[in-house]
C-alpha cells in the first residue's frame, strides 16, 4: 500500500503582520484547504505559513473527516489565540495532520539559528508509525520546514541543520525503541524551501547536504523538472508576486552519517513515490500563492 502525502504553503499570515495585498480572502481559502486535503484523501498534510490567521477554518474540515491534528497545534478557534500561540511556541507557521491509519509516536521542533524573518522558523520532525499502511514495524520520519525566501547563506545554514536533526535524531529513536532498526525507518523531507529546481547549483547543493536526498517528484517523473508546469510558485497564480519556480519538494535520504567517526553511515529504508501532482485552482480562486503538491509513497525495507 501506498502512502498519500501533501505538502502545501498556506499563506495564511495574519492581516497585521503582512503588507502584501494579495495576502486576502484568508478564511475562503483556510476553509478551502482544509477541504482540499479531505478531497484528496491524504494520509498525512504537511503545511506551513500556518501564522494563526484563521486556522480553526483549516482544521475543522480535517477533523470533521476524523483528521487527528499534531499534539500541540491544535488550534485554539481564533485568529488572535492561534496567533499568539504560534509565537509564543515558536513553532515557525509549521502544522500537520494525518489520518488514523498512522500514529504519531514523537515530534521535536527545532528553530533556525539564523533567519531573515526572526519568526520562529525552523523545521518539524515527527515520527509516525505507518505499520497500518506500509506494514509492521514501518515507520516515518516526516521533516517540515520553511527556509529564507532571499538569502542564500541563510538557506544553506538552515539545511545544514536539518541535516545535523536527522543524523542525530535516527539513532536517538532507534536507542529509544520507537523504532526497531534503521531499516525500518523512512526518512522524507517536504515544504518550502524557497529553491527553485531550475537553480542547479543552490538545488544540488540542498540535496547533497540532505544526506544525498532524492527529489521523488523528479524521479517520478524521469528527471528533473524544470518546465512551467512543474512549478508550485507560478505567475499563473493571481496571488503570485515574485519570481516563479518549483519551491515545494518531496525528499527521501536513504542514509545518514553514523555519530561514530569512521562508521560506515546508517542505512534507512528507501522510499519511492508516484502519482504526483501540482493541485491548481482556477485564476481568481486560487487557495494559496503556492500550489500544493501530492504523492503516493512505497516503503522498502532494508
Amino acid at each position: 500500500m501506498a502512502l498519500r502525502l501533501m505538502t502545501m504553503n498556506t499563506y495564511l499570515v495574519p492581516a497585521w503582520f503582512t503588507k502584501n495585498t494579495s495576502c486576502k480572502n484568508q478564511d475562503t481559502r483556510a476553509a478551502g484547504i482544509g477541504d482540499l486535503c479531505v478531497a484528496e484523501n491524504t494520509d498525512i498534510v504537511t503545511l506551513q505559513e500556518v501564522w494563526g490567521s484563521n486556522t480553526h477554518l483549516v482544521q475543522r474540515p480535517l477533523e470533521n473527516a476524523g483528521y487527528f491534528v499534531l499534539p500541540g497545534y491544535s488550534s485554539w478557534g481564533h485568529t488572535i489565540l492561534d496567533t499568539v500561540a504560534q509565537r509564543l511556541g515558536t513553532k515557525g507557521g509549521l502544522w500537520g495532520a494525518h489520518k488514523p491509519s498512522v500514529q504519531v509516536l514523537d515530534q521535536w521542533k527545532h528553530q533556525f539559528s539564523i533567519s531573515e524573518t526572526r519568526s520562529g522558523k525552523g523545521a518539524l520532525f515527527v515520527l509516525y508509525d505507518a505499520s497500518g499502511i506500509w506494514g509492521e514495524h514501518s515507520r516515518l520520519l516526516l521533516t517540515t520546514t520553511h527556509l529564507d525566501p532571499f538569502s542564500e547563506k541563510n538557506q544553506i545554514t538552515q539545511i545544514k541543520e536539518i541535516a545535523e536533526q536527522l543524523k542525530r535524531g535516527v539513532p536517538r529513536l532507534i536507542d529509544q525503541g520507537l523504532v526497531r532498526q534503521a531499516g525500518d525507518l523512512a526518512v522524507v523531507i517536504t515544504g518550502d524551501t524557497n529553491i527553485a529546481g531550475s537553480d542547479n547549483h543552490l538545488y544540488a547543493a540542498m540535496l547533497a547536504s540532505l544526506h544525498n536526498a532524492r527529489d521523488l517528484h523528479a524521479e517520478a517523473s524521469e528527471g528533473e523538472l524544470k518546465c512551467q508546469d512543474s512549478h508550485t510558485y507560478d505567475d499563473r497564480n493571481s496571488l503570485c508576486e515574485w519570481r516563479g519556480g518549483r519551491l515545494d519538494y518531496i525528499l527521501a535520504t536513504d542514509s545518514v552519517p553514523a555519530l561514530q567517526d569512521g562508521a560506515p553511515p546508517v542505512q534507512l529504508a528507501r522510499v519511492s513515490g508516484q502519482n504526483f501532482r501540482i493541485l491548481r485552482q482556477p485564476v481568481g480562486h486560487e487557495l494559496s500563492d503556492h500550489w500544493a503538491v501530492i504523492g503516493d509513497l512505497s516503503f522498502t525495507p532494508r
